[in-house]
């Protein structure tokens, strides 16, 4: 039977639409596609739910952020690295105890992280703010990633500044 739900890609959000309404057009691009619904489903259910978001730094990458964690809830959130520049949405994910999958090589080879050091600033204010995070992989295939290898990444990062 189903164990899990997960969805991945950033929602399409007009560049012209003013911040106060992206999260309303989020809210209601997710509702006639049942995102909500389903989210709440799986939740009830007691299935592990997981939604990727946050990983590309884009012009509504804030209210993307925001409605998955005030909305579809899942108990983790693959990648969301950009959620370190944003204090209160680190605040929301630590007060409702959602682990971050971080997958070290993906976000380099996408450039959604800069590189060693801005990967250094997000680990610390991750942090600081008492976030759980995993190291994950994210196509092992394309990519020539292991577990081992995001993990002697990681060292390299956190150890060797």
């Amino acid at each position: 039977g189903v164990v899990a739900i997960d969805i991945a890609g950033p929602y399409y959000i007009p560049k012209e639409m003013p911040s106060i309404d992206k999260k309303d057009f989020m809210t209601n691009a997710h509702s006639r596609h049942g995102f909500d619904r389903f989210y709440k489903e799986a939740r009830d259910a007691e299935l592990s739910t997981t939604v990727h978001s946050g990983e590309e730094n884009h012009h509504a990458v804030y209210e993307e952020m925001e409605y998955v964690v005030d909305v579809l809830k899942p108990h983790r959130l693959g990648h969301f690295v950009q959620s370190y520049r944003y204090p209160d949405l680190l605040e929301k994910v630590k007060e409702a105890n959602i682990e971050l999958e971080i997958c070290i090589s993906s976000n380099l080879a996408t450039k959604a992280v800069s590189g060693f050091e801005e990967f250094r600033t997000i680990f610390s204010i991750f942090d600081k703010y008492g976030i759980k995070y995993t190291l994950c992989t994210d196509s092992t295939y394309l990519l020539k990633t292991t577990i081992a290898n995001e993990h002697e990444l990681y060292n390299e990062i956190r150890l060797f500044k």
